[in-house]
């Protein structure tokens, strides 16, 4: 009996799965990345190759394409690429980084340049290379928080292509 139940619910969600339409990531309102290159021996469309149309999806059928804010329409044959968002991400790691490496280049600068003007006149020889270190690690330290700031403020798109059916 146990084992009739469980066939039953088996078939039962199956048969709802293929119920369901396929889900289709490319809706009207959906942000999208249109790439577009056009042969050379065509020079009518009105576009160049290489342009990029980043908008709202507006519609699409069999001919074109319509994106706000774009071009009225883009037919097919212009599109190299079509691609839409997935979400959008912060920059925050490779900010901190970028970051880091400034700051530390302008510590070890700046702690060198003030550490030669001492001369060490603390009866420290070595004056330029402590200050080198500790104002570079500071210098990385403070950078590093600055990108990292800067950089999860900067937002950029994650993309997924659209397979195109090529005639």
């Amino acid at each position: 009996m146990k084992l009739l139940l469980a066939c039953v619910l088996c078939i039962a969600a199956c048969g709802v799965a293929e119920a369901q339409p396929a889900f289709d990531p490319v809706q009207p309102g959906t942000r999208v990345r249109v790439s577009i290159l056009v042969p050379p021996d065509v020079d009518s469309t009105g576009f160049h190759s290489r342009d990029r149309v980043v908008g709202s999806l507006l519609r699409y059928d069999a001919s074109a394409i319509q994106v706000d804010p774009g071009p009225p329409t883009i037919p097919w044959a212009a599109v190299h690429r079509f691609e839409y968002s997935t979400g959008r991400h912060g920059n925050a790691g490779s900010g901190a980084l970028y970051g880091a490496l400034i700051g530390l280049l302008a510590g070890v600068v700046t702690g060198i340049t003030i550490g030669k003007e001492e001369g060490g006149a603390e009866g420290n020889e070595d004056l330029a290379a402590e200050g080198g270190f500790v104002l570079g690690a500071g210098g990385l330290l403070v950078g590093a928080g600055i990108g990292a700031i800067v950089g999860g403020r900067l937002k950029t798109d994650d993309w997924q292509d659209v397979p195109l059916a090529k005639p």
